[in-house]
């Protein structure tokens, strides 16, 4: 007859399979009682970001899966025991207590020649289970619907770009483009008069192609090298003027 050690281990090599589809399915229902939440706050999220340009992308996900990672972890924490799983195959196979009562046999220790039987008749019901029948793992048609919602903010949010920093035929952000044009305004019509009555650094009244010159790259101010390159054409345009 084997000792109380190895059939300790068999009795619990048996086991192990249905004890962790067990904790497979507690995480499972933990994401399930999640998913509305992520769903919610993920579309609410997408359309915040679409709208205003906030939060990132990136910001939005973590949001969004947060949900998934608070009921996880709480589903961790609580590790299936073996009677647990025993108890689940009694009551799957209808084996009345034979599983369990092996396991609070093997968990006492020593086991007495009764014990001993009593965990060998356990083993030999044990070895038609199958842990894919003792537990199944599904997940419900309600959560069909939130599951869609998720997955279609998730993937806008990576691939859509909101309205502002959308990208203009020029080549920048909208919002960028808009700012420059009322910037370049706004100094241009502040100018003192006598900056646009005279030409640079001569003393002649600035002539209409400078004046517009100026007013066209009025945006560039920024860029010295470029601004530089259009004063000079003004020059010359003005001095070879009659």
């Amino acid at each position: 007859m084997p000792d109380a050690d190895s059939l300790r281990n068999q009795l619990l090599e048996h086991l192990r399979p249905t004890r962790r589809r067990l904790e497979a399915g507690r995480v499972l229902v933990a994401l399930r009682r999640a998913l509305p939440w992520a769903a919610v706050i993920g579309a609410s999220l997408c359309a915040l970001r679409l709208a205003t340009g906030y939060p990132g992308a990136t910001a939005a996900t973590l949001a969004a899966l947060a949900p998934f990672g608070i009921q996880g972890a709480r589903a961790l924490r609580h590790r299936v025991d073996w009677k647990t799983a025993a108890r689940v195959i009694d009551d799957r196979y209808a084996l009345a207590d034979r599983t369990l009562s092996a396991v609070s046999n093997v968990a006492e220790g020593e086991l007495s020649p009764i014990a001993q039987l009593q965990v060998q008749d356990a083993l030999g019901y044990l070895q038609s289970v199958d842990p894919r029948r003792a537990v199944e793992l599904r997940l419900p048609p309600g959560s069909v619907l939130p599951l869609v919602v998720l997955v279609l903010t998730l993937i806008v949010n990576g691939s859509v770009r909101p309205a502002a920093d959308r990208v203009s035929a020029r080549g920048e952000p909208a919002g960028l483009e808009r700012a420059r044009i009322e910037a370049a305004g706004t100094r241009f019509e502040a100018l003192p008069s006598e900056l646009l009555t005279q030409a640079a650094g001569s003393g002649r009244p600035a002539g209409p192609l400078e004046l517009q010159q100026r007013k066209e790259t009025s945006h560039l101010g920024d860029n010295a090298s470029v601004r530089r390159y259009f004063e000079q054409m003004s020059r010359s345009a003005t001095s070879s003027a009659p």
